[in-house]
């Protein structure tokens, strides 16, 4: 192996993709994530999408973190570091990957995601400010979403209680959290701050989040967020601070401005409410205080002591009223413009200071204070110069190189060179590169060196390193005996960056590669005899420890010539490097000439790139030869030419499988073809017993291999003996030899299938062949077929096949079948309806072969029933003629839909399945107007998996009810199973309903006359000895349907409106039938004596009426009340009965009391007396008629409820009297 990388390894601490689509990014290489902001600038906006990082947790769940900005080319707000849309991806270690997106701005955002990727995406959903957590996961092969709306509130009821001791940021703002974990409960959450920046309107943003301390917490992580934080701070003096729940425990949320003692701002996010923002203002035209440090080392020796003023501080608009000091080491504090420190030790410290103007506003700045004890002679160490630069710096006297701030991909490396003086030897100096997103990525200590009064050193980072972080601008700091001294910044930009692997360059050489610093060779893309070789050369980066690579070679005929295989075993990743192979002229010309491709695989093809050269020879190409050339039992490799560890000549039974393995060289361009062909030992002929076709497999360059196998069971199916293999190449024969194969003869049983296929006839083992086969069936398919493929089936024998059910019943036994003369190989099949097996309900069936009367081969099927309960079930219902029922032998009729009169009958015929014992059937027959005209009654039969039965009905009674279509309806236990309709052509009108009897009677309803036989006596004259009269119609030829009739009677003295109705609907399925009502005797004599008239009406229609003659003394003479009811109101003249009441309450002005009467005499009198719950008469009215006797009348009084609110509420009795109390009637009501 050959590989070559540069001289720094680097840790990788952070990776981003950059995808190769035109939208969106993966996050890996099946996750796919996008998002488009709507702005009001530019409409809709692609957003870039920014890695912050990666972890994996302990459990094996991996986080993915980041977010999406505008891009300021598109907006003036856009920037990388103030990000629209949070966004953290847990893939959880049980499968489960869950992506929760974060709106932190203020357009709507469209977010999309893809899993695994296809280039459409699986969810989109749109973030707003009011729907501000949107989540997309996928489980089990399915995608989801979820949705929650946010206020910014805290929850109702929430009660923050803790006081951590929090962060502040700039402008006097301190936040702080608080994580309730399950392991530790309450911990205070670590502030990691991503970056801040300024817009062109003045805005000022800040953002970063919150983690759980990986010392308090096994899934704590710096690059695993728990709490996202966006700080805005408004031109206007608004101050937007937005705390954003990206994780599982409930955390505490704080915050101060100016922050004091005590947080102004707390509240508890869960993950039902994952969003709180607290608002500050600060006056706008509140201009921040300006800080101005001067420091004086006032002592050489320790302690040492050093004075820091401020008083050079100032506010541009106010004054400053407070300075506090604090020292980071030990967390003391100082106040005053002017202090001095006392330091016990030499070192660097650094100093925090924060101003207070007179409304509140404040600044911060943190100063670095190194105290050393000066060097005895040479002085103290100083540094002179740090700068970057691609050049090789020079030894000697230190020659100055360009310096460069900015630098990109195309660079190999970048340097950053330090100048300094006093070195004391012995002292370690050492730099660091910080990535933009503050990680360190690389720390280089420098070579151990003698004292010096002046010199120089340089530290490399690899552009690979570079770009395994996202661009921006870096920082280098260099420290000298552990102390930081100076630092220097730089730009770097590139195209592509993340920690996957990438090809940065890959080119052909016919020069040799340095070994040392992967300096890109002389490329070239055309190469000839006069070349010594050709070699492959890549440059890479991010190449993971023990991942490997590979170089294929492919002629121009396309054959792979030689792979070669490269492992790096080092005990870390590579940061940037390089890799090569080599052909030599001599193995080029070997190949025809033309263009070649190669091929840079990276982990198992997870990364594959392809480059090309061409080669022109004039050199002739070497005949094609076999050199080797066996038979083996092994199986050789796919990928690898490497010859058999054995071969033999003879084989027999006990091997599993003949392999004959052939090797050559000098394999010609193109499409080759390579072919074994096998003779059986009595095969003498040309054709083949059996073929292996395909392409070759490299050896070494100019050599190759091919193969191909035959299993034993096939050789025994031709006799034993010598077997001839033929090679050919290019269908020219190249090679033949011969192999013995022997066995011992015996009926076997090679295959035993299920097919729902009827298979063809065989008897050869060519022919001895199933399309398909399967192990599971159901009724969609009419068969099963069991299917066997045997050996050695002798003459004279005979085979048949038996078929048990679930229950392990033998269903049915096939036939024997003999067959005349031996074969060697063949098959036989039998089949079972899947009716038949319909009928045992859903189960595995076992199928055995048998062979010569001994069983040689079981199988099991699955059958899946459409009833596996084995209820019954009608399966199929039809019409025919001209068949007598039997239900001993259910053969299946000729079936028709239309018959005439030419037809003697129409027979009923259904098939049914699970027939329960001691059940009842019944046939039921509709005439196309939907009358049943007869029922076959209810049938009883035994218990039966597989019946059928059939009721008939001659056409010369069918004639009668006219053309069109019938029905039938079968019934089985009662209910209604199966039905069906046919037509019928008939040479007559059909019958209609009609009334076949209409009578008067006294007494019937209860007389229980089920077959409607009519009243034991029919009357025609009534008095007032009669309770009722009850009138009766006999009908036929009801229609099936629910239709609405009606008895209608008409007194003496009208016959045009009726004085009472009767009416109903009915549902009669018989087809006729008798119905009834009745008028009551008070009905009666409320009218004149005389004759009645009764009318019945059919579905609107008038069928009949009668008449019948009632005589009352008190209808023509006698006074009597007829009707007698309380009402709330009435305004009627003509004499309409009202709503009757029987309860009133206070809401009622009054109760009416109303009664009609007959025959009130002239000059008699009648009087109404309300009597109160206790008994006592409150009210009399009375009334008379003077001028004429009244024959039909009605009168009506009422009381106030004034009245009635002056007794106890309940119940009121009304009496009516006629002259002067010769008749009286009493009547109720109730007054609550």
């Amino acid at each position: 192996m050959k590989k070559c990388f540069l001289a720094m390894m680097l840790l990788v601490t952070f990776a981003a993709s950059q995808p190769a689509f035109a939208t969106g990014s993966k996050i890996t290489s099946d996750l796919w994530i996008r998002a488009v902001i709507h702005t009001e600038e530019k409409g809709n906006i692609e957003a870039v999408w920014k890695k912050g990082g990666e972890d994996k947790t302990a459990a094996g769940d991996q986080v993915f973190w980041g977010y999406f900005y505008a891009s300021p080319s598109d907006v003036t707000w856009g920037s990388s570091q103030n990000p629209d849309l949070f966004v953290k991806i847990w893939i959880d270690h049980g499968g489960r990957i869950d992506v929760n997106f974060f709106h932190v701005s203020v357009p709507d955002i469209e977010v999309y995601s893809d899993y695994p990727y296809d280039g459409i995406p699986d969810e989109q959903d749109t973030a707003t400010i009011k729907s501000r957590y949107i989540r997309h996961y996928y489980q089990n092969g399915k995608s989801y979403m979820e949705e929650q709306n946010e206020d910014g509130n805290p929850p109702s009821g929430d009660k923050a209680a803790g006081n951590p001791s929090g962060y502040v940021t700039i402008k006097g703002l301190k936040i702080g959290a608080i994580i309730k974990t399950v392991e530790k409960g309450a911990i205070e959450a670590i502030w990691r701050q991503g970056g801040e920046a300024t817009t062109s309107a003045g805005h000022r943003v800040l953002w970063g989040h919150f983690y759980a301390n990986p010392s308090n917490v096994t899934w704590g992580s710096s690059n695993n967020p728990d709490l996202f934080v966006k700080i805005w701070f408004d031109a206007t003096g608004r101050v937007d601070v937005n705390f954003f729940h990206v994780s599982v425990p409930d955390i505490e949320v704080y915050s101060d401005l100016p922050y004091d003692d005590t947080y102004n701002k707390k509240g508890t996010t869960v993950l039902k409410n994952r969003y709180i923002r607290h608002e500050y203002w600060i006056d706008k035209d509140n201009q921040t205080p300006v800080i101005a440090i001067e420091s004086k080392q006032l002592t050489a020796e320790a302690p040492f002591k050093v004075s820091l003023d401020a008083s050079k501080s100032y506010d541009p608009d106010g004054t400053i009223v407070k300075y506090e000091w604090k020292r980071l080491d030990n967390a003391s504090t100082y106040s005053g413009s002017t202090v001095t420190l006392e330091f016990a030790n030499a070192g660097t410290y650094t100093i925090q200071l924060t101003i207070t103007d007179n409304q509140g506003l404040q600044d911060d700045r943190k100063i670095s204070i190194k105290l050393t004890i000066p060097g005895p002679e040479t002085g103290e160490f100083e540094v002179a110069n740090l700068l970057l630069t691609t050049e090789t710096p020079g030894s000697g006297n230190c020659p100055k190189p360009t310096a460069q701030t900015a630098f990109n991909e195309s660079v190999k490396w970048v340097t950053a060179w330090v100048q300094y003086r006093n070195f004391e030897g012995g002292k370690s100096h050492s730099v660091r590169w910080y990535a933009p997103d503050g990680t360190l990525a690389q720390t280089e200590m420098g070579k151990s060196r003698n004292s010096t009064l002046e010199g120089c050193s340089w530290f490399n980072i690899s552009t690979a390193k570079l770009q395994e972080y996202a661009p921006g601008q870096w920082h280098v700091k260099f420290y000298y005996d552990g102390t930081e001294e100076k630092d220097v910044s730089f730009q770097f930009t590139s195209n592509s960056w993340g920690k996957n692997f990438e090809i940065r360059e890959f080119v052909f050489t016919k020069e040799s590669p340095n070994k040392t610093d992967c300096v890109t060779p002389p490329a070239k893309t055309t190469f000839g005899d006069s070349d010594s070789n050709v070699t492959a050369w890549a440059y890479y980066r991010s190449f993971t420890a023990g991942d490997s690579y590979m170089f294929r070679w492919y002629s121009p005929g396309d054959i792979l010539v030689k792979s070669f295989k490269g492992t790096f075993n080092d005990d870390k990743d590579v940061s940037g490097g390089c890799a090569w192979t080599t052909l030599t002229v001599g193995e080029l010309q070997l190949y025809d000439s033309g263009q070649w491709r190669v091929v840079f695989e990276y982990a198992n093809k997870n990364y594959t790139q392809e480059k090309y050269f061409n080669f022109t020879t004039s050199q002739p190409k070497p005949e094609f030869a076999v050199t080797s050339f066996i038979f083996t039992t092994e199986s050789p490799q796919k990928d690898k030419c490497v010859q058999p560890s054995s071969s033999r000549t003879s084989f027999s039974e006990s091997d599993t499988q003949v392999t004959v393995w052939a090797s050559f060289k000098n394999a010609e361009a193109g499409n080759k073809s390579f072919e074994f062909r096998w003779f059986n030992p009595s095969n003498t002929g040309t054709v083949a017993d059996h073929t292996h076709k395909g392409d070759a497999q490299t050896m070494n360059v100019g050599e190759a291999c091919s193969w191909g196998a035959v299993p034993v069971e096939r050789l025994k199916e031709y006799d034993p003996g010598k077997w001839r293999v033929e090679f050919y190449y290019n269908s020219k024969l190249y090679q033949t030899q011969y192999f013995d194969f022997s066995y011992q003869r015996k009926f076997e049983v090679t295959d035993f299938l299920f097919t729902d296929t009827e298979p063809t006839a065989a008897d050869t083992e060519s022919e001895c062949r199933l399309a398909s086969s399967q192990t599971s069936f159901n009724e969609s398919k009419t068969y099963v077929f069991a299917w066997v493929k045997y050996s050695y089936f002798e003459g004279g024998k005979s085979s048949y096949f038996k078929w048990y059910n679930k229950d392990n019943e033998l269903v049915w036994e096939s036939q024997p079948v003999y067959r005349d003369k031996t074969v060697r190989t063949s098959c036989s099949w039998q089949s079972l309806a899947t009716e038949k097996l319909h009928e045992y309900g859903s189960g595995n069936w076992r199928v055995e072969f048998y062979y010569d009367g001994q069983k040689y081969g079981s199988k099991e099927f699955s059958f899946t029933s459409s009833n596996p309960s084995m209820n019954f079930e009608a399966k199929e219902f039809l019409f025919t003629t001209n068949y007598e029922c039997d239900e001993s032998e259910c053969k299946k009729p000729e079936s028709r839909t239309s018959f005439s009169k030419d037809d003697t009958k129409v027979v009923a015929w259904v098939h049914y399945f699970f027939y329960k014992d001691n059940k009842k059937y019944e046939f039921k027959w509709y005439t196309p107007a939907g009358i049943q005209i007869t029922g076959t009654g209810e049938h009883n039969r035994g218990a039966v998996r597989n019946g059928c039965s059939c009721s008939s009905f001659s056409t010369e009674d069918m004639r009668k009810y006219g053309s069109g279509q019938w029905r039938v309806e079968f019934y089985y236990d009662g209910q209604k199973s199966k039905e069906g309709t046919f037509n019928f052509t008939s040479d007559v009108s059909a019958v209609k309903f009609e009334i076949s009897d209409f009578t008067f009677t006294t007494e019937y309803e209860n007389s229980g006359d089920k077959d409607c036989e009519g009243p034991a006596s029919k009357v025609s004259m009534f008095n007032d000895d009669d309770e009722k009269v009850i009138a009766w119609v006999k009908y036929r030829n009801f229609e099936t349907g629910k239709k609405a009739y009606k008895f209608n009677w008409y007194s003496p003295e009208n016959s045009s409106e009726p004085v009472q109705i009767n009416q109903s609907t009915l549902e009669n399925d018989l087809g006729s039938g008798c119905l009834w009502a009745s008028i009551p005797l008070a009905k009666l004599q409320g009218y004149n004596s005389g004759t009645w008239t009764v009318k019945f009406d059919y579905d609107g229609k008038s069928y009949g009426d009668d008449t019948f003659t009632f005589r009352s003394k008190y209808s023509d003479t006698e006074f009597d009340v007829t009707e007698f009811v309380f009402t709330k109101q009435y305004a009627e003249a003509n004499c309409k009965s009202p709503v009757a009441a029987e309860d009133f309450t206070e809401s009622d002005t009054e109760v009416i009391v109303w009664v009609r009467y007959r025959n009130l005499k002239q000059g008699k009198s009648y009087e109404f007396k309300w009597y109160n719950p206790n008994g006592d008469v409150i009210q009399t009215n009375t009334g008379m008629s003077k001028d004429e006797t009244i024959k039909r009348g009605c009168t009506w009084v009422s009381i106030a409820k004034k009245e009635l609110q002056k007794y106890p509420k309940g119940r009121w009795r009304v009496e009516v009297c006629y002259d002067k109390g010769e008749s009286c009637w009493n009547n109720y009501f109730n007054f609550k």
